[in-house]
């Protein structure tokens, strides 16, 4: 599992063939930031709703992560989080 993390390097010495294997952080990292954008990004209607007090906080909340995954739910949560707060 994980082997998309892991570099292999192959080093022949005197005819014997020494296989050291070392993860790559470089990769780890830009994967590890990639995903919290993402994440941040999916719960932006959430986190807009927070920010502003609304006070359907919760439902927009519950749409973001039932139906956030499809591009519509997400945009109606968004659009939601971005009316009066009243």
């Amino acid at each position: 599992m994980f082997d998309f993390f892991r570099r292999e390097n192959v080093t022949i010495v005197d005819g014997v063939e020494i296989v050291s294997r070392s993860i790559d952080f470089g990769f780890l990292a830009i994967f590890a930031f990639s995903f919290m954008v993402g994440i941040f990004i999916y719960f932006l209607p959430t986190f807009i709703a927070v920010m502003r007090n609304h006070k359907d906080k919760l439902l927009i909340f519950i749409i973001n992560i039932s139906f956030g995954w499809s591009v519509l739910g997400w945009i109606v949560a968004l659009g939601i989080s971005f009316m009066k707060k009243d």
